[in-house]
């Protein structure tokens, strides 16, 4: 945490889930949580800074207000261990995210802007939908409908946030006792706690980042200088 807190972040993330599950017999496991913890307030502070500048770059959200970040009752902690004894460990970085942050749906767009595939953070998976989903992959397992090992889905990928038929959701691979998880289908191929970077480098909207690959076409569209101030105004994580 004192290394966290001192700035290298990023190799203590790198350190904690390059350990995967031998990361909760570690003696410093607690001071592992505490980092994970961190992040997250982070995250959420983020979050919430968003959401009131980027309507001030003239983004529009999808959803209505009260949807956009809806934060964690006092009742998810025993929810979430509930879910983890039935379907397996989490992430940390995830059970961290539900426990700190919540659900996060920042769907919308700025018609000004020549880009559509911004690619909106989105982490909204509600505990009881995750649940539902265990309980039909199960039904499914050993028939025509088996999806192999079991995810959740985390988010729409970047062309279904922009009303467009696309392809499977984000999604991490459950079970995990690790400190991190990588987020399938996404494009950047890299861990949550990384692709929660990528997304407020670019101000909550990572389909910005060339490195996406969201449909870019010549001539590129340059990133909206306001949104950069938003991103540097961001806490890093």
């Amino acid at each position: 945490m004192e290394r966290y807190l001192a700035g290298d972040r990023i190799r203590v993330w790198t350190e904690m889930a390059s350990m995967g599950d031998r990361l909760s017999q570690d003696a410093d496991w607690g001071g592992a949580i505490s980092v994970a913890r961190e992040t997250m307030r982070r995250a959420r502070s983020n979050v919430e800074r968003l959401i009131k500048l980027l309507p001030e770059a003239g983004f529009e959200f999808e959803n209505p207000l009260e949807t956009i970040l809806v934060p964690p009752s006092p009742a998810d902690s025993g929810a979430l261990d509930r879910l983890e004894q039935k379907i397996g460990h989490l992430p940390v970085s995830l059970r961290c995210w539900y426990e700190e942050v919540g659900q996060v749906n920042l769907v919308g767009r700025n018609p000004r802007w020549q880009h559509e595939l911004t690619d909106p953070l989105v982490v909204d998976a509600p505990l009881e939908f995750v649940e539902s989903e265990y309980d039909q992959w199960l039904q499914d397992r050993g028939t025509e409908w088996d999806q192999g090992p079991f995810r959740v889905d985390i988010a729409p990928d970047y062309l279904h946030k922009a009303n467009i038929s696309g392809g499977d959701p984000y999604a991490l691979a459950v079970p995990n006792a690790g400190a991190d998880g990588l987020v399938l289908w996404e494009p950047h191929q890299t861990m949550f706690v990384n692709y929660l970077r990528c997304s407020f480098r670019w101000a909550g909207l990572p389909g910005w980042d060339p490195a996406s690959g969201h449909g870019w076409s010549a001539p590129r569209v340059a990133f909206p200088p306001i949104l950069a101030e938003i991103a540097e105004s961001l806490l890093p994580i």
